[in-house]
């Protein structure tokens, strides 16, 4: 047993004090902390008090039974805590009305102490483990938040100064003028993957902003920061769609596919390929980014 689970504090209840002393020998001489309760109210009131890392919960009980003690559970803020009902009921049915009710084990009379370990075990175990996870999940999410707001503010700062080179020089020639404009254009996406990092960033898994997106438009921008910087002709076989989809995701989806494109496209060819295939039967259109690389044998 690790540290973290010899630590882990079981709480244990029945209304059968014989159960319940023969659960505790077992779960104390393995070195897990033990409370006990003899009645559904009072283990509310106690898990109210202290939190328990996982609930040992006989089903037959006078007054609140089990089913209802781990319903009630669920609907607070322990809702989390992992719920073993004990019981000698082995009909399906009350199986289902357990699980369905919140638990995710059965411990069955009588007790067998391997048993009795092993998934008390387990489920602790996985407990922590999903602690660890959301705990590295806001972590992440923080970061996303940190790098979003540092990188978005010298991207401001960078627009505003080609904003202020567009209006003091004039008669700049036309290929400095496009490449201020491509820069300005490129300068105003990167604002909006910062966007869409944020937004991850505060939404945990980040919310998708459907609408109506022209995805020509979406697509530009990408062919012509590649055009700039390869020799690889991009080649736009018919315009695509309007469509519903997010815009921001959209963008980063065609980036990804024609930044692989150019960099496994075949030097002899160096020839990509954009467009969509539409199908009236299944009514769906897919789009393609093709290149002529060797590919994934």
């Amino acid at each position: 047993m690790s540290a973290e689970e010899s630590k882990s504090l079981v709480l244990v209840v029945d209304d059968n004090r014989n159960n319940v002393k023969v659960l505790s020998d077992i779960l104390r001489s393995n070195g897990y902390e033990v409370m006990v309760a003899f009645a559904g109210d009072k283990a509310l009131a106690m898990v109210e008090h202290r939190r328990p890392d996982i609930l040992l919960l006989d089903v037959l009980m006078p007054g609140m039974d089990g089913f209802e003690l781990c319903r009630a559970l669920k609907a607070g803020p322990n809702a989390d805590v992992p719920v073993l009902f004990i019981s000698a009921l082995s009909e399906i049915e009350a199986k289902v009305k357990g699980f369905s009710a919140g638990a995710v084990d059965f411990l069955t009379k009588p007790f067998q102490e391997m048993e009795v370990l092993a998934r008390v075990r387990t489920h602790v175990r996985l407990k922590q483990l999903q602690d660890e996870l959301r705990r590295s999940n806001e972590d992440l999410e923080e970061y996303a938040n940190i790098i979003a707001h540092d990188l978005k503010n010298p991207m401001f700062t960078v627009q505003g100064a080609v904003g202020l080179l567009k209006e003091r020089l004039t008669g700049v020639p036309g290929e400095a003028a496009g490449l201020l404009e491509m820069i300005e254009r490129q300068i105003g996406h990167a604002v909006d993957l910062m966007d869409s990092l944020l937004a991850v960033s505060k939404a945990g898994q980040g919310d998708f902003s459907v609408e109506e997106v022209d995805l020509n438009r979406i697509l530009e921008p990408v062919l012509e920061s590649f055009r700039a910087r390869s020799d690889v002709e991009l080649r736009l076989n018919a315009p695509l769609p309007i469509t519903r989809c997010d815009r921001v995701r959209a963008g980063e989806v065609f980036r990804n596919l024609v930044a692989n494109a150019v960099k496994y496209n075949d030097k002899d060819g160096k020839i990509v390929e954009i467009g969509v295939e539409s199908s009236s039967s299944l009514k769906r259109s897919v789009f393609y980014v093709r290149d002529n690389g060797v590919g994934i044998a």
